[in-house]
């Protein structure tokens, strides 16, 4: 989101010490539809690293990050606004330092943990995510593309089967 964008930046700049900061992230993620902040968003609160639907109930957590929560939402949350009763996303915004507190807090009541991410399993924050999320003593399953030597599958028809794949198997959670 826009404001957790900027409070990211201004956390970075009023901090006492210097230390790089890279965003790997698409410019998409900052002009999609959906990507919106009020004026109140901007003008108060802080960076934050973990972004959780207020389905506190769900026993499945599906994980993600990036521009892929964008999909994810349209795929778990109907067209009137009401969540799936058995899904809750949970968006990290941060992975480095992982916020692991954030993340357990949010995994405390799931039965199942799932991580998906568009690009393939060896590829993307996966591998990453999956190291922190088994040492909280949750065994994370991956929802994305198969793993590939390259990036990407060379096809835009491949490529519209593999992510219609992907949309079938998360509506299925």
């Amino acid at each position: 989101m826009p404001a957790n964008y900027f409070h990211l930046l201004r956390r970075q700049m009023l901090r006492n010490f210097r230390k790089p900061l890279v965003i790997a992230a698409p410019k998409i993620g900052l002009k999609h539809p959906m990507a919106v902040s009020s004026i109140a968003e901007l003008t108060s609160g802080v960076f934050q690293p973990v972004l959780a639907s207020s389905n506190d109930d769900a026993d499945t957590v599906v994980l993600c990050s990036g521009k892929i929560a964008f999909d994810l939402e349209k795929v778990f949350f109907s067209e009137g606004g009401h969540p799936n009763a058995n899904v809750k996303l949970v968006r990290l915004e941060e992975l480095a330092p992982f916020p692991t507190a954030q993340v357990q807090q949010q995994l405390a009541s799931a039965s199942k943990v799932v991580w998906a991410q568009e690009e393939s399993s060896n590829q993307g924050a996966f591998q990453f995510a999956k190291l922190h999320v088994n040492a909280m003593g949750h065994e994370l399953h991956f929802i994305g593309r198969p793993s590939l030597h390259s990036f990407t599958v060379g096809s835009s028809e491949l490529h519209k089967k593999e992510a219609a794949e992907l949309t079938r198997r998360l509506k299925e959670l």
